[in-house]
């Protein structure tokens, strides 16, 4: 075996861990509630505090998302994480709701939480996206964000809050990969938060964040095909 057949097969393995969900949950708090004593967020220091927060909460909705029954669990996460990439992304404040979010969530005594390897593998940031959005801005009335594997969570919301702190309205959602890394199908996707409008692809823009892109764009762009030539006037 090749080195990088090695690599390929580290990256993609199932890494899990099962952890204690309210120690999880506990630990953001903390870390959300130390940013609120935070008046300047522009310092580095804060920015680094923020990336914590965010990758954080990315992990734990990507938990509660593949936990049966943790929808709407999962969903308050969301929401979490979406606001965390908007700070971090320029907003540079954090609205009030937030923590009460966090307050009033229950989650699981255990959770397997997959590890974000993808972010040491590709030695990536998630202000990255934001770097490449910049230098490649998008026009669009509005746009749909697709997540894919854990740490397409933290970058799908990344990707969303460029787009809403230009004034485009944008949703996400995420998906998780089944079947044999090298051999993902389109009916292999599962997407979380399937009531969104990011999940009906047929009126706007479909960006996919996270390790397996390329599998996931095979499946988006058949769907998109026939989105198109159901409604030739609309772009997918």
């Amino acid at each position: 075996m090749s080195s990088s057949d090695s690599w390929n097969l580290l990256v993609f393995r199932d890494g899990r861990r099962v952890l204690n969900g309210p120690e999880l949950l506990g630990t953001l708090r903390e870390n959300l509630n130390a940013l609120y004593s935070i008046s300047d967020f522009s310092l580095l220091s804060t920015r680094e505090r923020l990336t914590e927060a965010l990758l954080r909460s990315g992990e734990l909705e990507c938990s509660l998302a593949d936990h049966e029954g943790c929808h709407r669990a999962a969903d308050i996460l969301a929401r979490t994480t979406d606001q965390l990439a908007i700070a971090l992304s320029g907003q540079l404040k954090l609205p009030s709701p937030i923590l009460d979010n966090i307050n009033a969530l229950d989650v699981p005594e255990l959770l397997a939480v997959p590890i974000p390897e993808g972010f040491c593998y590709y030695a990536l940031h998630p202000l990255d996206y934001i770097d490449l959005l910049n230098e490649n801005p998008l026009s669009a009335p509005a746009a749909a964000v697709v997540g894919i594997r854990s740490i397409g969570a933290t970058l799908s919301a990344v990707v969303r809050a460029w787009f809403e702190l230009r004034g485009i309205p944008a949703d996400r959602i995420t998906v998780r990969p089944s079947g044999h890394p090298f051999d993902r199908s389109g009916s292999s996707w599962r997407a979380t938060r399937p009531h969104s409008p990011a999940a009906k692809l047929t009126t706007q823009i479909v960006i996919a964040a996270g390790a397996e892109s390329g599998y996931a764009l095979d499946s988006l762009q058949n769907h998109c095909a026939e989105a198109h030539a159901a409604h030739p006037n609309r772009r997918c």
